[in-house]
């Protein structure tokens, strides 16, 4: 019999222990499933927050025996797939989860994706001109744009991101390296997808595939597109993707090489001439079902993919 191999899935807050199920919702019934598909890919699937993690083990955890959710204690693991957050504070948490078992992403591959500005340095014909957050270079993004984003430079799911058009809009944050300015790209959407307006198409790269549960995200109003915001989505299977968004996948991919296997997605946005740009990397782009624009049989062979992946970083 195949040995199965301990995984930790650590979360941040979404996990509590004083509730019947790791999530307290929907969202358990989809890690109920990776749980169950995980047993073929000789995998034992633990959901945890990442606070119960010392050295190697978990302190306590959640594991779906394939009728109920157990609460269970000290687990050993032989693997963390990283779905915590990234910052100050996690930082050296994730390298030394990296040095006692291994885990997926590589931690300085999430860092790249993380930091808004080391994606542009390292991808900057592919992204819009990004600085940090200061009030000169505000206003050198207002004189030669018109107007610029303003985000937090460890951000996510849209989270304090702002348009400006006037400089008088514009404070200078108190830390102006922890945000960045960027130029602002109009767009006027898709239209062979049938897509107007603001928008972002999220390409998901597992193990070095593009794919087929590709979507474009589109806010249900203002510029904020994320699913979590109120965004509306649309799938896109992977012989839809223009030449041009598969070349910037391919350039992305040989830049994480190194970190191989992982998971990322890409983040595309299409201006007024249809040219595409890179909007941000995301070294854990969400796999489920249970929200309303998700599609089951879409995210279902992602979910494979993703324990595939992380029965092979287990075995090396």
């Amino acid at each position: 019999m195949t040995e199965e191999h301990a995984v930790g899935l650590l979360w941040d807050a979404e996990v509590e222990w004083d509730r019947e199920d790791p999530f307290g919702g929907e969202r358990s019934k989809d890690f109920a499933k990776y749980t169950e598909l995980g047993h073929s890919e000789g995998l034992k699937v633990y959901i945890a927050k990442y606070r119960w993690y010392e050295d190697g083990e978990l302190e306590k955890a959640f594991y779906w025996n394939g009728s109920e959710w157990e609460k269970v204690e000290d687990v050993g693991l032989d693997l963390v797939y990283d779905k915590f957050k990234f910052d100050r504070e996690t930082r050296e948490l994730k390298k030394e989860i990296f040095r006692d078992v291994g885990c997926v992403n590589n931690p300085e591959m999430e860092e790249i994706c993380k930091d808004k500005l080391q994606t542009y340095e390292l991808f900057s014909d592919r992204i819009a001109e990004t600085r940090t957050a200061t009030v000169e270079n505000a206003s050198k993004m207002l004189e030669k744009y018109g107007m610029f984003v303003f985000k937090p430079r460890y951000g996510f799911a849209g989270h304090g991101v702002e348009v400006v058009e006037k400089l008088e809009d514009f404070d200078e944050p108190d830390e102006p390296e922890d945000f960045i300015v960027q130029r602002f790209i109009p767009t006027d959407g898709y239209p062979e997808w049938g897509v107007e307006g603001p928008h972002d198409l999220r390409t998901i790269v597992i193990d070095g595939e593009v794919q087929n549960g590709n979507y474009v995200r589109v806010p249900d109003e203002g510029l904020i597109s994320n699913i979590s915001r109120g965004g509306n989505q649309k799938y896109i299977s992977r012989e839809q993707l223009p030449d041009e968004v598969i070349e910037i996948i391919e350039e992305i991919k040989g830049e994480f090489e190194q970190y191989q296997p992982a998971i990322f997605s890409v983040d595309i946005m299409f201006d007024e001439d249809l040219k595409p740009w890179v909007v941000e990397l995301n070294s854990k782009p969400g796999t489920y079902y249970h929200h309303k624009v998700k599609e089951k049989e879409k995210e279902i062979p992602k979910i494979k993919n993703i324990l595939k992946m992380l029965r092979k970083r287990a075995e090396a």
